[in-house]
């Protein structure tokens, strides 16, 4: 086994090989990612940035795509929309055919209709908004991520064998698309099995950087919102919070002791918020993942990816790594397989089409292009040693096909491409084989 110092070393290298062959004149296969370096997610877009690192060395190392080294250029989306669609926009002027990345649903929506405007494929990053695959769809981006209705669908269940059908339920969330979404979906699914909504409030992004004193007269951060939420005596508690802000609002009920009084879930958790807010914050905390670590113990592709990983960067890898990592081998093998870097074969070689890579067979939907695969429920705990990644267990996995929506629940009709057939979105039996995963 390679010392995780000297896979770093071939790892960089072929970084440096792959732009070396750009900005030298040499022909390169360009792709462009959208990574958040300011902002609330620059966590989430590091991890993600290794994720798809790794993906480029491994395909690189393997003779490349269509007998060309990948290249790639990244630029920042400080997660604002028009910021992300300016990145898109001077990525394709550099000659990208494809583009990956973002992790805020207004940018990755903001990006998907570029990309349509663009006729390049996007393979959509960290966005968990019922949108980004509903109402906003485009046939030029595909979403391996899970969505608001995916993750909630899933929780609920688990939600509602633990604390009974008339549950007491409170929300905070961010007041923007993901926050929105995931928060009126839990309500819809927990309100439809009898759960009551005793509280609900909007935060804007950044309220976390607020200073959890409660000291203090004024109450700052998320302190006002979680004494209000806690007044209503809520059953669970329901954080629709994502990157810093999760990580505050989590230290914050913390400091308030809610963990005594109420079940705290936050929707769509990480392992890096995890390790941010420590096993006393996290202890005990309901989540949903499209991926964790520990499905390494289940599947031979999770053991084999947080190894190569763990190999290269030191560390267990999170979601947001593998959901880039996931995004790169899946185009990268469209590519292979058609001989082309065209958008819109590409398009027509993802949709529908199964593979396994970290866990068990998964694909694309031709008609919503949502990605299918296993939700996992989590509960948080404290590691067992000092320098552990075992922040969570996993306490159930909801199919993905259970877990997603259906054409009457999400009715979008995407754009036809040139010779699609009449019926080319009609549903169909899925074929029987599996194709070998991508190498």
């Amino acid at each position: 086994m390679k010392s995780a110092k000297g896979t770093k070393a071939v790892l960089f290298l072929a970084v440096l090989l792959a732009l070396s062959f750009s900005q030298s004149g040499f022909a390169a296969v360009k792709i462009g990612l959208l990574i958040p370096e300011t902002g609330p997610f620059v966590q989430e877009g590091a991890a993600q940035l290794d994720g798809y690192k790794m993906a480029i060395d491994e395909i690189n190392r393997n003779g490349g795509l269509l007998g060309e080294p990948i290249a790639f250029t990244t630029v920042n989306t400080e997660s604002k929309p028009p910021t992300a669609v300016a990145a898109a926009k001077q990525l394709v002027g550099q000659g990208a055919v494809m583009l990956a990345g973002c992790n805020s649903s207004a940018s990755a929506m903001a990006v998907s209709a570029e990309a349509q405007s663009s006729g390049v494929v996007y393979m959509a990053g960290l966005t968990i908004a019922n949108e980004t695959t509903g109402a906003q769809a485009h046939r030029h981006t595909f979403r391996w991520y899970g969505s608001a209705h995916q993750y909630c669908k899933a929780l609920s269940t688990v939600l509602i064998q633990r604390f009974g059908k008339n549950a007491r339920y409170a929300y905070i969330y961010a007041d923007y698309a993901a926050g929105k979404s995931i928060t009126e979906t839990m309500i819809k699914f927990l309100e439809a099995g009898g759960a009551s909504t005793v509280y609900t409030a909007a935060t804007a992004l950044g309220t976390g950087a607020g200073t959890a004193a409660t000291g203090m007269k004024q109450r700052l951060g998320f302190l006002l919102e979680l004494e209000k939420a806690a007044k209503s005596n809520p059953d669970v508690l329901v954080f629709g919070q994502f990157g810093s802000d999760l990580v505050a609002i989590l230290k914050q009920a913390k400091t308030l002791r809610l963990q005594e009084k109420m079940a705290l879930v936050a929707p769509v958790g990480t392992l890096a918020a995890a390790m941010e807010v420590g096993g006393d914050a996290i202890d005990g905390v309901i989540t949903a993942a499209t991926w964790y670590h520990g499905a390494s113990e289940r599947y031979e592709g999770s053991r084999k990816f947080v190894q190569d990983y763990e190999n290269n960067y030191g560390r267990k890898p999170v979601n947001a790594a593998a959901a880039a990592y996931v995004n790169i081998m899946v185009w990268a093998d469209a590519v292979k397989r058609t001989g082309t870097t065209d958008s819109e074969k590409i398009i027509r070689a993802i949709e529908d089409h199964r593979f396994t890579l970290l866990t068990k067979e998964e694909y694309f939907r031709k008609w919503d292009h949502q990605g299918i695969r296993s939700i996992y429920v989590l509960q948080g705990k404290r590691p067992s040693s000092t320098g552990s990644y075992d922040y969570f267990s996993i306490v159930g996995e909801v199919d993905g096909e259970q877990a997603s929506r259906t054409r009457s629940e999400n009715p979008v009709v995407l754009e036809a491409l040139p010779g699609d057939p009449p019926d080319y979105f009609q549903e169909k039996q899925p074929d029987a084989a599996m194709p070998q995963p991508p190498q």
